[in-house]
């Protein structure tokens, strides 16, 4: 095959300007925190971040702009998109009523409903999906339980119905991708690891091995020519589509999550492929891909989101549809050559576990996206140090602390804060965020904690959690305290407010309940308390059915479901349990507004309310501001703009808002989404979305919250650890708690 390597001259001179753009990011990439790079020292900008001369720095990148839909997401679902022949975007949708639309952007950038199109879909048919050629728009359509596919020439306004496919006989089922190719061959790629290639004169031609698919919105695939591309096991597969030869294996850009992303057709043999990482390029025959936009520094990179379809415009551009909150998001990638090339200052962010921190990373991405020449450094300390223990890890970041290095912005969750306070190390942020407390706009009784005695505030939380419980009175009542929940656990008729889930989480969920019981006004760790806490998750257990670790073949395979340990112990709740009557109660920490959808479905039967747990809370990724950072000003900016409007609304399933704005964004979220489980006896739990009643009685119990618990993760390693002997009956409750006390004790000395 004829397979050309250049490229046509209106692409060479943007090929140009991106490749001085990725020459420079390339020589100012790996900056580590407190370096040259972090501070800014070097930099040609000022010491805050983006307000110096930034007149002689090089210019031009692909930047993103949100296009608005012409239709409400809540009652339209999008389902496909592509290009007409002049280059203009379709979008395929349906409403409730199964009744499709296409709409076209037209070149000023306003929608119109596609009259042509949309009436040239057969009354009583349903367009799933559609995909173009140069000659004629494919529908790939059901109508009642008949499935088939339709070809409309451009311009024409009558569609002609092909020959059916034995779509039952040839296994066409499941489709995650539809292509059609200009010799009139249609392309099925479906979920369960293979592409049909179907000609309407000759049937099922060809069946391709493609990696399964994780979804019906999988666009992994593309044709350029008539040369078939799709995901493999090991990279993208190149098929010759008429002879079905592999020929050749193109490397993945980043890895395996490469084919949960979009491939396109540009020019020639261009090929373009969209991931987290941004959007790459490579000609076929090639073996480098070349990153055209920077996704760390977009929407790309957000944690949650899907990506569906990439176009590939008529002016150097890209369209990029996504699914985030279960709602469509379409982003165009214009070169604007008056951006800066690449940031011209770094904030650093270090945490430990930031990688889990859904917020922080998402307030990141968009604070680079307002501040185009500042790129915000997200550190995993666990990440960057694999393999170390939390307290090494910890231990080599107070060194570097202590020097005056480090990095501009701490999340503090995990390290112990206290003593950096204590140290010099924090900046007093009390006037940075007065405006918000004296406006009553973040919720005080959230933040009061972190309040000293002197108006001086060191940390900020920016995500809360809160457990609440649902059951039986008896058992949500003895919740009220440590000793209360072990006496109910030892009487008679006493009854399960945990699923099956192994000793460890149960230990880390009480310990997390309790913590503020188990310490002394000197920081120690007080014997009876951590008596009672052993005891109370051992009696827990026994009404559980407890494990130290289960057989993965328990319970048809879920073993190994039930080994998962979780930080704060909170796994997954047991919704099936507490509905079939095995639980008297369900204790649970919700993440995200979704995970109460079940929930609320099972207090609707049983009549349970929904209640506070002594009104504790968890302030989650606590942030604070290095002292001696280089960029004070940016990572003020940075923080303020964490508790903002736009980055509180969301819900990225990591907890709730702490600002009364965010709080009202989230009351009034309503996604149209389903949810679903059941057991092997048959019993079935079905729950929509929350309603509003339901997302307010939750929210609104956010004001109310007064206890605030910060367990030190290491500590509560530690007990897991040290009581595990007790758990399993090789060692007695005595032994372990002492265990537990020498090493925490141990522990603490070392890191303060």
């Amino acid at each position: 095959m004829d397979r050309k390597k250049g490229m046509t001259a209106r692409k060479a001179a943007a090929w140009l300007l991106i490749l001085a753009a990725v020459t420079v990011m390339a020589a100012g990439c790996g900056p580590k925190p407190g370096g040259a790079e972090a501070g800014g020292a070097d930099a040609p900008t000022a010491d805050n971040g983006g307000t110096g001369d930034n007149s002689d720095v090089p210019r031009g990148r692909y930047v993103e702009q949100e296009l608005a839909f012409p239709f409400d997401p809540s009652s339209e679902m999008m389902e496909a998109m592509m290009l007409s022949p002049e280059g203009d975007l379709l979008v395929l949708t349906y409403n409730l009523e199964m009744e499709n639309r296409i709409y076209r952007m037209e070149d000023t950038g306003e929608w119109n409903m596609d009259e042509a199109l949309t009436a040239s879909i057969p009354e009583g048919s349903m367009l799933l999906k559609m995909n173009g050629t140069k000659d004629a728009a494919y529908y790939y359509l059901t109508q009642g339980e008949e499935r088939y596919i339709g070809k409309m020439a451009w311009g024409s306004q009558k569609m002609e119905r092909l020959a059916d496919p034995a779509f039952e006989k040839d296994g066409i089922y499941n489709i995650s991708d539809f292509l059609a190719s200009d010799s009139g061959a249609v392309l099925f790629s479906l979920m369960d690891g293979k592409t049909v290639v179907w000609k309407p004169e000759d049937g099922v031609s060809l069946q391709l091995y493609q990696k399964n698919r994780n979804s019906t919105l999988n666009t992994s695939s593309t044709l350029v020519g008539d040369t078939y591309i799709t995901a493999g096991d090991l990279g993208f597969l190149a098929y010759d589509m008429e002879t079905g030869k592999e020929l050749e294996t193109i490397p993945y850009q980043t890895g395996d999550s490469d084919a949960e992303g979009s491939l396109a057709a540009g020019e020639g043999d261009d090929i373009y492929l969209c991931n987290a990482a941004g959007i790459h390029h490579m000609a076929l025959g090639g073996t480098m891909w070349e990153t055209i936009v920077d996704g760390s520094l977009n929407s790309l990179s957000l944690p949650g989101i899907r990506i569906s379809k990439m176009c590939v415009g008529k002016n150097n551009d890209f369209f990029v549809w996504y699914e985030k909150d279960e709602n469509p998001v379409l982003a165009h990638y214009v070169y604007d050559p008056d951006t800066i090339s690449v940031p011209t200052s770094t904030l650093t962010v270090y945490g430990l576990d930031l990688s889990e921190k859904y917020l922080i990373r998402q307030g990141a991405i968009r604070f680079q996206m307002e501040n185009p020449d500042i790129r915000v450094e997200v550190i995993d300390g666990r990440k960057q140090m694999e393999g170390m223990m939390d307290a090494d890890i910890i231990r080599s970041l107070n060194e570097e602390l202590l020097t005056g290095a480090g990095a501009d912005v701490l999340v503090l969750d995990g390290l112990p804060g206290k003593s950096y306070i204590e140290k010099g190390i924090l900046e007093d942020m009390s006037v940075l965020l007065a405006p918000f407390t004296e406006s009553g706009e973040i919720y005080r009784n959230l933040t009061g904690h972190f309040r000293r005695s002197d108006g001086s505030v060191y940390e900020v939380p920016v995500r809360v959690l809160f457990p609440v419980v649902y059951g039986e009175a008896g058992a949500t009542a003895s919740l009220s305290s440590l000793q209360a929940y072990l006496e109910y656990q030892e009487s008679p008729g006493a009854g399960s407010i945990s699923g099956k889930t192994v000793y460890e989480n149960i230990l880390r969920r009480l310990a997390f309940l309790y913590d503020q019981e188990l310490w002394d006004d000197d920081g120690k760790l007080k014997e009876e308390e951590l008596t009672d806490l052993l005891e109370a998750a051992m009696r827990t257990g026994e009404h559980s059915g407890a494990r130290v670790l289960y057989p993965e073949d328990e319970d048809n395979g879920a073993g190994k479901r039930y080994n998962l340990v979780a930080e704060n112990g909170f796994t997954t709740p047991d919704h099936l349990g507490i509905m079939a009557g095995d639980n008297q109660a369900s204790l649970e920490l919700p993440r995200e507004m979704a995970e109460m959808s079940l929930s609320f479905a099972v207090m609707r039967e049983k009549g349970y309310p929904l209640q506070s747990v002594n009104h504790t809370f968890y302030p989650e990724e606590r942030v604070a501001i290095n002292r001696n950072s280089r960029q004070k000003e940016t990572a003020e900016r940075f923080v303020t703009f964490l508790l903002s409007e736009q980055i509180q609304g969301e819900d990225v399933e990591d907890g709730f808002p702490v600002t009364r704005a965010g709080v009202e964004r989230w009351k009034q979220r309503q996604i149209v989404m389903s949810y679903g489980t059941g057991n092997w006896d048959g019993l079935m739990i079905y729950g929509d979305y929350p309603t509003e009643s339901e997302r307010k009685l939750l929210l609104d119990m956010i004001p109310d919250l007064d206890n605030p618990v910060v367990p030190d993760p290491t500590v509560l390693s530690i007990m897991a650890e040290e009581s595990e002997g007790y758990f399993s009956g090789t060692q007695d409750l005595p032994a372990a708690v002492k265990a537990i006390i020498s090493k925490v004790t141990l522990y603490r000395a070392e890191t303060e």
